[in-house]
């Protein structure tokens, strides 16, 4: 019965994941660290919270959890892997070689998971197994390459358009004055910053969710049609697997160390922890900006973002980081003590799933025949893990 609660619970994860995102998309007007660094914080009050609340009904102590001070330290470690330099390679990696093949590579995960399941935790790896994780993964790239290529072909005809008006400004700025060419310049190199601000906001998400935030990111060397050099695809892989290899072992660790404690304590130590991480290297960023350095622009965007964030934009994501950064990682860290590493990493990675339905329901889009065809292949593979 608890493996049949595992399998709903990881299911439920990505899909309350996925709703959280729709519910604060267009909304945050800062940059992603910021995002970060707000959503760790707030996660891990409501957390804290939880587990005071949970151990006073009990008559603990406020703060009161099974877990040693090894069990917290090798958390910790696990957040600084999984979370912080694992999504960090996850950003070189996308912007070194593109989503399509960072989706490949991560499409390995779940094997990668098992061969550690098997050999640090003793868990059994038999043919069915693997054949429910080659038809849940597979359909889920057919999924993400259908979603990944609307976004390429939205930025290249986006690009396109930008290109053609750039090229007529240019014109009108001939006939001007060397005081308008001058302007111009100036507004060129805002423009430029806060291009390269956009292109740094994909970084270092707080959840094990890469599969969906590949989906909605698209490296700039792919946008623009180019292809990366021989060097830089090789760096580009190793990036996009030492990511998938920090990812699992960030999990192997939570499963290891963390059998005392529960998914609320877990996460408190995770979650706290990236915040303060994330807080140091907002820290650095300022310094950065206040010596005029573009790596601080860059992390941190437009320093007036507070301006255009009204009270209910801050309501609503709140309401967002509710489901992204505790209801998801409650439900996925509790899974992952009910089902085999590579079936709960398998089946939290099934978010582009949820996304078809919310983008036709949502923004009327399109369901295509390849996305359908990687839907079937995918919930059959959920039905051979299930049946496993």
């Amino acid at each position: 019965m608890s493996q049949v609660l595992g399998v709903l619970a990881a299911l439920a994860a990505p899909l309350v994941m996925t709703i959280g995102f729709y519910i604060w998309e267009g909304l945050w007007k800062g940059s992603s660290l910021n995002l970060n660094i707000y959503k760790g914080g707030l996660a891990t009050i409501v957390f804290l919270f939880i587990i005071g609340f949970i151990n006073l009904s009990s008559q603990q102590s406020f703060l009161s959890h099974g877990g040693t001070s090894t069990d917290i330290g090798y958390l910790l470690l696990s957040s600084l892997i999984g979370i912080t330099i694992g999504d960090t390679c996850w950003l070189q990696a996308m912007t070194m070689i593109g989503a399509r093949r960072v989706i490949v590579v991560d499409v390995t995960k779940p094997f990668l998971a098992a061969l550690v399941g098997y050999i640090g935790l003793n868990e059994e790896v038999g043919p069915f197994l693997l054949l429910g994780l080659v038809l849940t993964m597979s359909g889920v790239a057919l999924v993400s390459f259908e979603q990944t290529g609307k976004k390429k072909d939205k930025d290249i005809r986006q690009n396109g358009a930008k290109e053609g008006a750039k090229n007529e400004e240019n014109v009108e700025n001939k006939e001007n004055n060397k005081e308008n060419e001058k302007e111009s310049k100036n507004k060129e190199m805002e423009s430029f910053i806060e291009t390269k601000s956009k292109s740094v906001q994909v970084a270092l998400e707080i959840e094990n969710d890469t599969t969906t935030t590949t989906t909605t990111a698209t490296a700039t060397t792919t946008a623009n049609g180019t292809s990366p050099s021989t060097s830089k695809l090789m760096a580009g892989y190793v990036f996009a697997f030492l990511n998938v290899l920090f990812d699992v072992l960030g999990a192997f660790l939570t499963r290891k160390y963390g059998s005392q404690m529960t998914t609320f304590d877990i996460n408190a130590v995770r979650f706290g922890s990236a915040a303060v991480t994330l807080g140091m290297v907002g820290g650095i960023a300022k310094t950065c900006i206040a010596r005029e350095s573009t790596l601080g622009i860059g992390l941190l965007g437009k320093t007036n973002w507070l301006e255009n964030m009204s009270t209910r934009t801050w309501l609503w994501i709140s309401v967002a980081v509710l489901f992204v950064t505790v209801g998801c990682p409650a439900l996925s860290n509790w899974a992952l003590f009910q089902l085999p590493l590579s079936v709960c990493l398998c089946l939290t990675s099934v978010s582009p799933l949820y996304a078809i339905p919310m983008s036709f329901i949502v923004k009327k889009e399109k369901v295509t025949l390849r996305a359908v065809v990687g839907s079937v292949v995918a919930i059959s593979g959920v039905v051979v893990l299930y049946i496993t």
